[in-house]
């Protein structure tokens, strides 16, 4: 990961980098993966506040990261949720609080207006996204790829949303829209991988992360390197060896 260069980071490479927008209007948003759609490339839309997300700039930002390596949403995981909701698994792992989402009520209206209730929308995802509801970002998406364990959270990844994921706020509180199926608790952001994202890259990047070395690498300060004189160069004013 290097800092781009603007003769480098233009249309004609601009596939090969994650372009990052920096904005301060709440927009969280990552392409997943590489993406070579049109001349676009991979995005990330970023507002470093606090305030929003999880409520902890590091934790949403270390979330985006995960998107542009390719992981997709924890909790929206078909295996962790039943058909009810859209998904494939035994037993629903997370109670879903449909009337907490921020934007619920302007839904609702809209709903009401056209004579339909919110039922649908708060259960599948590609319904509450078609009616542009939020919660499409909570329920089991199931154009994704679950490759994790059926009806096993990984409560510690970086890519699952907390309790307050899209919550509105009442009385200077926000409320829970995700908790625990089992026993009706909450739980948080993390602003570390988890052993199973970094399980999750090594099955993504096998080829890469795998892939045996030619030669043993030599280190850059030895004779035998042929990047010493380029070492020594940039080191001049350092005592590196």
């Amino acid at each position: 990961m290097e800092q781009g260069k603007d003769a480098y980071c233009n249309i004609a490479n601009r596939l090969d980098y994650l372009l990052i927008k920096y904005n301060s209007n709440g927009d969280l948003v990552t392409t997943p993966g590489y993406s070579a759609i049109g001349r676009f490339g991979s995005t990330t839309n970023l507002d470093p506040s606090d305030s929003i997300g999880c409520g902890n700039a590091v934790a949403n930002i270390a979330h985006e990261l995960g998107h542009a390596w390719g992981l997709l949403h924890e909790h929206q995981r078909t295996g962790l949720w039943t058909s009810e909701y859209g998904g494939n698994g035994a037993t629903n792992m997370f109670t879903f609080l449909c009337e907490n989402m921020a934007d619920y009520e302007e839904i609702e209206a809209q709903r009401q207006a056209e004579g339909k209730s919110m039922n649908l929308p708060c259960r599948y995802e590609n319904i509450a996204l078609a009616a542009g509801f939020s919660a499409y970002n909570l329920l089991p998406d199931r154009s994704g790829h679950d490759m994790g364990p059926a009806s096993e959270v990984d409560w510690d990844s970086i890519m699952i949303y907390g309790s307050i994921a899209g919550s509105k706020t009442v009385n200077g509180q926000r409320l829970n829209t995700l908790v625990k199926a089992s026993d009706g608790s909450t739980f948080g952001y993390n602003q570390v991988p988890s052993e199973g994202d970094i399980q999750a890259m090594y099955w993504l990047y096998d080829r890469v992360l795998t892939k045996p070395l030619k030669s043993t690498p030599v280190p850059f300060w030895k004779s035998a390197s042929k990047w010493k004189g380029i070492f020594n160069h940039k080191n001049q004013n350092d005592n590196c060896s």
